[in-house]
């Protein structure tokens, strides 16, 4: 199914929700509830809107069900128990409208639907109470159980309706969409690795070559992202759906893990391609005349296993939907098995090639002996570590292709029922199952439990929930002191409109503001003409339902930008709609031009206070939210650097694998995660009012397409490590002598940096002056490598020296024990570590351009020649 056409179905099924909505609260059948609920079904359908996959539709109708109850046992409470009292009245209001709203925010996707309905409920036992939602039906009892039956009669009302539409006649199972979506994304990412395996075989040495090509992989990039947050999401519907299919949630879990293993890879070296030492390799006369020569049938070769992998999962994904043979010339094991052996004997051919042998690696005994290397051997160098690494990503790429596949047949993929009741239950459940180990959990105390509720209460969630409480509790003042005017101006349809616009920061709260006006009073607008033209009881109402429910419905299931726009226009309708047709015989009501007018000035008035309100009490700017986050990806950056670290070099004993620490890979999922978030939030941040100056919106751009690039850079040196810490005789060399010495102080240094990023986002404070550079002291750690192995080669060691009985010291036992593995990958780290150092240098002057710079008091470094010193060693991290 094409997405366009899934969105004209989706189109098609809420417009008719709405419609039969409508034509019920104008039919006979309408007696069933009481005529002031009327909007409620209207409400429903639009809220709960069944524009959803059928696990979707399950989830949220589900937990409105749940709300759905435990409201009505609110409302019961607060009209029978609490009825004589204002202040438990407005306790118990602020209450619930503080849990409800704070729940929104914990999953505004999943929770949205349930949120509104215990702040309406609450409010609607007030209204009761108090008089101004109608005579009491219940012969006088404080406690109106007829509202309260019609109340919850009228929400499953409207439910039946969505779940008619989107179940019994237009049921869009989410689970073969994941299919589709999952063979989609790995056709983009065997398009991603044909291009940077061609690209690397020398395809694309000219300028213009290269241009084209990286445009072209840059938007597979960004709609395999793309892509991946729809899989994600659809995978969390499905898991509410009862589906008789090939793999359960956990198997199609497990696979899209495996195709995002596969794109990080991809990722990586897609933004190594593009750096300057990249470009210098494949620009150089060695690259064109010798080393793409000798290596391109390997290239290709590979570049045509990979495809018939890709193949191969493709087929195994979607087998069971063709009877057709998958190729014409040999079977499906036949094809797997030439498929494997030929990407096995590209990688053996990888070993085999040595680009050393086309490169001058060796200096002079001279300059050995005094210390210097000259400006070719460093450039040599700096080709052999990138050319390493393009073999190793190239094996990585093998690698996690092959696993996936391996992943996949080891699945049984046997046609069943499957049925997720977890996804039901509360996950505080399962993460109270004690552990099978048997492990000690930690001892908490009473300060620390204290100190939680604290934070906590303090956070973003939590002062949203309070906002929300304390707009219904002002609303709720109104309408104990002043019935009259509340009944007067219809401020009971500001409930939900109060909910709907108050946004978790203030310049979401500002950007919306004009969109929810325009939109709530171009829906009343269409109501009003409605009931002028036809009456307010007259079926010719259904037709102006579909008028405004097909551009509504447009703009809610076009983007998010455009939802609350949509949304707003279509309550506005429902309300002005129904609470005609609920007054037509009543001769007190307004007419209808009246009422028009009063409808829309206080929906202007309730979204104005809305954003004022934002601005008073405890105003959440966006800005601050944004360098929380980009705190956050800064300080996960380290750790993720740290894992990568402690798994390859500083390895504890009995550590065999890099697997073994399972969260690397979910920490850069992680990480990812954040950073596509932070994109809406700079918008928001971006028209936020500032006293002293515009939102720097350009600048924190910058930082954030940085920390993208970080992320990947990172990402390199886990590529470059492989699955395994490195070989003992190379972590041996790396943690002795001055090697030892300054590979620790280049650790410390990148750690540093990123501690000083993430505090100085954190706290706002000035950058502290004189950082050390990244690039500078990885070029003493790459020089310090090179030397070492020169001394080694001329002799100039002392006896007993870190390389003796490691490495030979003739130049071709050398060079062949450097195409080894284990000294690859030492080699491809490095090359790595140099693409980190230099996108960290990046960051420190973008740092500067937002936040400033202490003045550096104690010293007075002469600005020229710090850069002479960079620029002398650009060469080789």
């Amino acid at each position: 199914m094409s997405d366009k056409y899934r969105f004209v179905k989706d189109w098609f099924k809420v417009t008719l929700a709405f419609v039969l909505a409508t034509t019920f609260i104008l039919s006979p059948w309408a007696s069933w509830i009481q005529s002031r609920t009327f909007g409620n079904v209207i409400l429903v359908t639009v809220i709960q809107s069944p524009a959803k996959t059928v696990g979707n539709f399950l989830d949220s109708s589900f937990l409105l069900l749940i709300t759905t109850g435990l409201s009505g046992a609110i409302f019961a409470f607060m009209q029978a128990v609490s009825g004589d009292s204002y202040v438990g009245l407005a306790f118990i209001l602020f209450l619930v409208t503080y849990t409800f709203a704070t729940l929104r925010t914990v999953n505004i996707a999943r929770y949205f639907v349930a949120s509104l309905i215990g702040p309406i409920f609450a409010f609607t036992a007030c209204t009761s109470l108090v008089g101004v939602a109608g005579r009491n039906s219940s012969g006088g009892s404080q406690f109106d159980y007829n509202f309260l039956t019609s109340t919850i009669n009228s929400y499953l009302i409207g439910l039946a309706i969505c779940f008619i539409i989107n179940i019994l006649v237009f049921p869009d199972f989410a689970e073969p969409h994941i299919n589709e979506q999952i063979i989609s994304v790995l056709r983009n990412i065997s398009d991603l690795s044909s291009s940077i395996l061609s690209c690397m075989s020398g395809a694309e040495t000219v300028k213009e070559a290269f241009s084209e090509g990286h445009q072209a992989r840059v938007k597979l990039v960004a709609e395999i992202q793309s892509q991946f947050r729809v899989i994600d999401t659809n995978i969390a519907q499905a898991a509410a759906e009862v589906s008789f299919s090939y793999f359960s949630i956990k198997s199609y879990s497990r696979i899209v893990k495996g195709c995002k293993s596969i794109a990080s890879v991809l990722f990586s070296l897609q933004t190594t391609l593009g750096s300057a030492s990249a470009q210098q390799l494949l620009a150089s006369e060695e690259f064109a005349n010798h080393i793409a020569p000798k290596m391109q049938s390997t290239w290709i070769k590979l570049d045509s296993a990979c495809r018939l992998l890709f193949e191969e999962i493709t087929h195994e994904m979607n087998g069971h939907k063709s009877k057709a043979p998958r190729n014409s010339e040999t079977n499906l094991e036949k094809a797997l098995e030439n498929s494997t052996q030929v990407t096995e004997d590209a990688l053996l051919e990888f070993e085999s090639h040595n680009p050393s042998v086309f490169l001058n690696l060796f200096s002079e005994k001279d300059h050995v002996a005094s210390g210097v290397l000259t400006a070719e051997v460093k450039s040599s160098w700096g080709k052999l570590l990138q050319a390493t690494f393009f073999i190793l990503g190239s094996k990585e790429i093998a690698k996690e292709l092959t696993s996936l596949h391996s992943t996949i047949c080891a699945i049984n993929k046997k046609r069943k029922v499957r049925l997720h009741l977890r996804h039901f239950l509360p996950s505080g459940i399962f993460r109270r199952i004690p552990s099978p180990k048997g492990d000690e959990t930690e001892v908490v105390t009473f300060r620390m439990r204290l100190g939680a509720i604290k934070d906590f209460l303090l956070s973003s969630n939590s002062i949203f929930g309070l906002k929300c409480a304390i707009a219904l509790v002002c609303l709720q003042m109104i309408l104990f002191n002043r019935p009259d005017i509340f009944k007067q101006w219809y401020l009971t349809a500001s409930v939900t409109s109060l909910l709907v616009a108050i946004s978790p920061s203030m310049g979401q709260t500002l950007l919306g503001l004009p969109i929810q006006i325009v939109g709530s009073s171009l829906g009343a607008i269409i109501g009003y003409a409605g009931v002028i033209a036809c009456g307010k009881t007259s079926y010719g109402l259904v037709g102006f339902a579909a008028l405004v429910a097909i551009p509504g419905y447009y703009l809610q299931l076009k983007s998010m930008q455009t939802f609350v726009f949509g949304l707003l226009m279509l309550m506005a309708f429902s309300t002005y709609v129904s609470v005609s047709s609920a007054n037509a015989i009543n001769p007190a009501f307004d007419k209808p031009e009246l009422y028009l007018g009063k409808t829309i000035g206080t929906l202007a008035i309730s979204l104005s206070f809305a954003v004022v309100f934002s601005l008073v009490l405890y105003p959440t700017l966006a800005r601050d939210v944004l360098r929380t986050k980009m705190f956050e990806v800064f300080k996960e950056l380290n750790i993720f650097y740290r894992k990568i670290i402690v798994s390859t070099v500083n390895v504890p004993e009995g550590v065999l694998t890099i697997e073994q620490d399972e969260d690397v890979k979910d920490t850069r999922n992680q990480i990812l995660t954040k950073l596509l978030a932070i994109d809406t939030i700079l918008v928001f941040a971006s028209v936020e009012p500032k006293l002293e100056a515009r939102f720097e919106t350009a600048k924190y751009k910058a930082v954030l397409e940085s920390q993208h690039h970080l992320l990947d850079r990172i990402d390199c040196l886990r590529l470059s490590a492989g699955d395994k810490p490195f070989h003992p005789d190379v972590r041996k060399w790396l943690n002795s002598g001055n090697i030892g010495k300054v590979r620790v102080e280049m650790q410390t240094t990148f750690r540093l940096l990123l501690y000083v990023y993430a505090s100085t986002m954190l706290t706002t404070q000035r950058i502290p002056p004189g950082l050390p550079r990244a690039a500078e002291v990885r070029n003493r750690l790459a020089e310090e490598f090179v030397l070492t192995v020169m001394k080694h080669y001329h002799g100039l060691s002392a006896p007993g020296e870190e390389l003796e009985g490691i490495i030979p010291n003739d130049e071709k036992s050398l060079l062949s024990t450097l195409s080894q593995e284990k000294w690859m990958r030492l080699l491809s780290f490095s090359a790595s570590a140099r693409e980190v150092a230099e996108e960290m240098d990046r960051i420190t002057p973008q740092m500067v351009a937002i936040f400033g710079e202490f003045p550096d008091l104690l010293t007075h470094v002469n600005q020229k020649e710090e850069d002479s010193v960079v620029e002398e060693n650009e060469w080789l991290i």
